[in-house]
């Protein structure tokens, strides 16, 4: 089965043409979010990619892919601005006393720091849905310094390793939410609707 998911429905509907071009039989094309009546997905897809979802865009990807039970994720994230956004409006009070104190008031060191973070929040909350993940570099720095590839593959649901994985998964993210600062990313949000709950 082949799925495709695109939030331009534009792309969508390219993707869909290539598909009847090549025969593809079990060929699916979906806009996400989804338009009213269209249909879903006929099962879990094999591979999901997003590649250069801008900020919260690879958020929307990673928990689409998520409720459509992916068994395979590949997200290439990109313009990494929500965290750091949200640290720059903790109270001063909060950030007087934080021992991220330098980081959180210096927008630079905000901003790349604020990347590096999301993206191991990201990874704890997949590991918390049930994915065994890694994070590498894909292309040579000197080519983007937007090179992070999260890959992410299903675990069998329902055996007591799982579990413990995604407990372990979950416990790691409000670790670092809290040692952070407190604020979270938006696939927290968009993680409720398949029982993640922090």
């Amino acid at each position: 089965i082949s799925h495709a998911l695109g939030l331009s429905h534009a792309v969508v509907q390219r993707r869909s043409e290539i598909g009847q071009l090549g025969r593809w039989e079990d060929e699916h094309a979906a806009a996400f979010p989804p338009r009213d009546g269209a249909a879903a997905p006929p099962g879990p897809p094999h591979l999901a990619v997003a590649l250069h979802a801008c900020d919260t865009a690879s958020d929307d990807a990673l928990a689409q892919a998520v409720r459509a039970r992916s068994l395979l994720i590949a997200c290439a994230p990109c313009c990494h601005a929500q965290l750091a956004r949200r640290w720059s409006e903790l109270p001063d009070r909060l950030v007087q006393l934080h021992p991220l104190r330098t980081i959180h008031t210096v927008p630079h060191l905000r901003s790349e720091t604020a990347a590096h973070v999301t993206d191991a929040m990201r990874v704890a909350l997949l590991r918390a849905a049930g994915y065994r993940v890694a994070a590498s570099e894909f292309v040579a720095p000197e080519h983007t310094p937007k090179n992070r590839l999260l890959l992410a593959g299903r675990l069998r649901a329902g055996v007591p390793a799982t579990r413990a994985a995604q407990e372990e998964g979950l416990a790691e993210y409000v670790a670092l939410k809290s040692a952070t600062g407190g604020a979270g990313i938006a696939l927290e949000g968009l993680l409720g609707s398949v029982g993640i709950r922090t």
